[in-house]
């Protein structure tokens, strides 16, 4: 049986590491053959279409993965939550710390009709909302 190997020369047109965006935080970038632009930082990998929209600033195609454990866990970056499911997090949880099991049940409820969902410890800190 024939094995396919990952070859990053069929993929990766160009790699620019160490790129400083400003408040210490930077970025490695990966041009794909294919025009698109991987941006890697200590956060998120996010994909873009291509070089123009990234120095443009406009929003990612699609949000790849974290590097680090917690991978799904918008909570890291609420910037990106959906106005839908924000709104229903202020509603229960507003400074999106510890409250009561029943408040967080309540919202894990609301929550998870429009297909998201979290976590929460013995502390009843929320954390881990991702997509269903």
């Amino acid at each position: 049986m024939k094995q396919n190997k990952f070859n990053e020369e069929s993929y990766i047109e160009d790699v620019e590491d160490g790129w400083n965006s400003g408040g210490h935080v930077y970025l490695d970038t990966i041009k794909l053959k294919d025009g698109t632009i991987l941006v890697i930082s200590g956060e998120l990998i996010c994909l873009h279409k291509n070089q123009q929209c990234f120095d443009d600033g406009e929003d990612p195609i699609g949000i790849l993965g974290r590097p680090d454990e917690d991978i799904n866990d918008m909570f890291k970056t609420p910037e990106l939550i959906p106005k839908e499911v924000m709104k229903i997090l202020d509603k229960y949880v507003p400074d999106h710390d510890s409250v009561s099991y029943e408040v967080l049940a309540k919202c894990l409820k609301k929550l998870e009709e429009i297909g998201w969902r979290f976590d929460y410890g013995l502390d009843a800190v929320p954390f881990n909302l991702r997509k269903k």
